[in-house]
């Protein structure tokens, strides 16, 4: 709770306005506004920018019960402090039935009968506040809840819905309208049709273990996974991985358990179509006729080399995997080499990669630096081009010689 506590007293009698302003005032956190009737008090909308209504009860055209009913109809829940004389029970009862915070005995004497009404205002505006948070950190979570992508809902210890997000909806089909609240095992029934224990009954209930048929069941602590077939009210049937645990409150204690369905009906799909990209992407780098070869800068060895620059280099593939790179190929960016530091050849203004003998390599060359699966690598590509070029100077000799 920050800044000044805004309170409006209303009252018939104006001399005790005007006691109370004095009296709570005197505390810097508070500052009073007052009306000498129910009817002035809402002639504007002047309650709308209170932090709590304080009220006599005995006023001559409207009681304090039947302001504070016009008060909650209108604004909502503003703490409402019933400050009265009158001390029937049943005008208890009647301000505590229609939501009252609290309820404030005039008499004695002053500094201490308003010391007691500034304490029931602060308490009353600090819960009003507290409970606000509340309901902002609850539909937060709901928000975010609603926001994964994965089915989930949760139940209490009582076996009860608490929780059933979007995505739980566009799996099922049930809106959260109509299953939150309930229990007897009523969740199942979207699922698999039936009422019967499902995974997330195991949390609360471990001794259903025998009942609960699933693949590949996995505990890890107090989360359990597993893998089933499912087949919903709906007719469809997908292959879901399940992920269950408990819910507890801030004190640690267990209040429930949470269920989350992923569809995993696609994976084996995936993981074929990811296998043949992979098939695909190693028959080109076989058969390319650039040179490729792929070097650990943190150790200076070749990981990799592809036929193209294992003929350019003049040894087998496997003579040059795990070798350093400088003993085969001479690498380079911007005219330094980034591991070995050799000069490079230099043949008609292009830079040329120069083999571990001494000799050079039929290509041009090039340097790219990659990171994979969080490793960074040299990629070092030789083109080809100064091999076509002696290929077509060979060509242009032949027909200057025959002509």
């Amino acid at each position: 709770m920050t800044g000044r506590i805004r309170v409006l007293y209303v009252d018939d009698e104006p001399g005790l306005l005007q006691i109370a302003r004095v009296f709570l005032e005197r505390s810097s956190d508070l500052v009073v506004s007052v009306a000498t009737s129910p009817e002035d008090a809402l002639s504007g909308d002047d309650i709308r920018t209170m932090d709590v209504v304080v009220s006599d009860y005995q006023m001559p055209l409207m009681d304090g019960i039947t302001f504070l009913k016009t008060v909650r109809q209108r604004y909502g829940s503003v703490p409402f402090i019933l400050f009265t004389g009158r001390g029937r029970e049943e005008v208890v009862i009647d301000a505590i039935n229609h939501g009252v915070d609290f309820y404030v005995q005039k008499g004695g004497r002053p500094e201490v009968q308003f010391a007691e009404l500034a304490h029931k205002i602060r308490q009353a505006v600090s819960r009003r506040e507290t409970e606000r948070r509340l309901r902002d950190s609850e539909q937060r979570l709901k928000d975010i809840i609603d926001f994964l992508p994965d089915p989930m809902f949760a139940i209490d210890r009582t076996g009860s819905v608490i929780a059933w997000n979007r995505a739980m909806t566009e799996l099922t089909g049930v809106p959260a309208s109509m299953i939150l609240g309930k229990g007897d095992h009523e969740y199942a029934i979207p699922i698999h049709g039936t009422r019967q224990p499902l995974l997330v009954d195991l949390v609360n209930a471990p001794e259903l273990t025998d009942t609960v048929r699933y693949e590949r069941v996995d505990r890890h602590g107090s989360t359990i996974t597993a893998v089933k077939e499912l087949t919903l009210a709906g007719g469809r049937t997908i292959r879901a991985l399940i992920k269950v645990g408990p819910l507890s409150n801030q004190q640690g204690e267990p209040v429930g358990a949470i269920e989350l369905i992923r569809d995993i009906s696609d994976t084996p799909r995936q993981e074929a179509t990811l296998t043949r990209t992979r098939e695909f992407l190693e028959r080109i780098f076989l058969s390319i006729p650039i040179g490729i070869v792929v070097i650990d800068p943190s150790t200076h060895r070749i990981v990799d080399i592809n036929p193209a620059a294992a003929d350019m280099v003049g040894l087998p593939v496997e003579r040059i995997l795990g070798g350093r790179c400088d003993e085969f190929i001479c690498q380079e960016v911007h005219g330094t080499c980034p591991i070995g530091g050799q000069d490079l050849t230099r043949e008609n203004g292009h830079l040329y990669p120069r083999k571990g003998d001494g000799g050079v390599l039929p290509g041009r060359h090039h340097s790219r630096r990659l990171t994979l699966d969080g490793r960074d690598y040299i990629l070092e590509i030789i083109d080809g081009i100064r091999g076509r070029e002696r290929t077509n100077e060979s060509m242009q000799e032949n027909v200057t010689g025959s002509v």
